[in-house]
């Protein structure tokens, strides 16, 4: 049983890194070839899991000073992503490749594709003043990052995909970062005009989204996301059932703040019977989706896939009645 059960879930325990940063953080780097020469340095605390950009073209990017926006021009996006070179030729051979083979064809965006974007831009607090003060030139650097965005959603279409997957975080641990006044100023009008055209192709359109987005969800569903990837606990159970259950599907993030890291066996089989109780039905709508962070025991890995496996088949083996 013990082996077959860790066997369900791949799981990766992310270790520290070799270096220390000046206030005693452990963290590593990698330098990652940009558009021009250029080059971006980015910082770990762990491996895989990044923190910042140290250095290079997006340090604080076209940056907290407005005077260096003038001329700015995006990368090429035909030939530069999120953190390098594209190639996509490549991209559109895969998706051909797995449509012949009768797979789910999976197009989407790095994380940060819109609002993340403009914040690893400007920096967190330049934007939080930039849309409380009504920044004009922000207007033009959304339009910028729409238009980056734009020519990755037509040519994935173009090339046939089934599901785009659009990843981005716009809560906080108990609110969303903005209000959902401003959300639906700043951030709605460009999530209908890149997720409308896939909706309108028939291609499913998944949004991962951490933190707490209960007050904007509404208005996530309106733009067009009908497959969501929300925490569960800091969003509250009861509330995704209440509110997103039966209306789009869910993927849901479990625990992996409190209960997972810190919580026993038990109490991790608990969370995961209750979520599945709360938010599955026999008509489906309800995956889970698990990531093991620092420092998470060896003993919860295990009790996770063993849960996962013992409650994936409860709306119809017969336990649900």
């Amino acid at each position: 049983m013990r082996k077959r059960c860790t066997l369900l879930l791949l799981v990766v325990v992310l270790a520290g890194c070799a270096g220390r940063s000046s206030v005693g953080v452990p963290v590593d780097s990698i330098a990652v070839p940009y558009t021009g020469g250029r080059t971006k340095i980015y910082e770990y605390q762990h491996n895989g899991m990044p923190c910042l950009i140290a250095s290079g073209p997006d340090r604080f990017g076209i940056t907290c000073d407005w005077s260096k926006f003038d001329g700015y021009k995006a990368p090429d996006v035909e030939k530069f992503s999120d953190r390098g070179p594209v190639d996509w030729e490549a991209a559109e051979a895969r998706i051909r490749e797995d449509r012949e083979a009768g797979r789910l064809v999976e197009g989407g965006f790095p994380h940060g594709f819109y609002f993340l974007r403009m914040q690893y831009l400007r920096g967190f607090e330049n934007l939080m003043i930039d849309i409380a003060t009504d920044e004009p030139r922000l207007r033009e650097l959304a339009e910028m990052v729409y238009r980056f965005n734009q020519y990755r959603v037509d040519r994935q279409l173009a090339a046939g995909v089934d599901m785009m997957g659009f990843a981005e975080d716009l809560g906080t641990q108990t609110s969303s970062m903005i209000s959902p006044v401003d959300f639906k100023k700043w951030v709605v009008p460009y999530y209908k005009r890149l997720m409308k055209p896939c909706r309108d192709a028939g291609v499913e359109v998944f949004l991962h989204c951490d933190g707490h987005i209960m007050e904007i969800m509404d208005d996530l569903i309106d733009c067009g996301v009908n497959f969501i990837n929300p925490q569960d606990l800091v969003n509250g159970i009861d509330n995704l059932a209440k509110y997103v259950k039966g209306r789009i599907a869910i993927r849901l993030d479990i625990d992996r703040q409190k209960i997972v890291p810190f919580g026993t066996p038990a109490q991790i089989r608990e969370l995961v019977e209750e979520e599945v109780r709360k938010l599955g039905s026999p008509r489906g709508g309800l995956s889970l989706s698990a990531g093991i962070y620092p420092p998470t025991p060896p003993e919860n890995i295990e009790a996770l896939c063993c849960a996962m496996d013992e409650f994936r088949t409860y709306w119809w083996d017969g336990r649900a009645l």
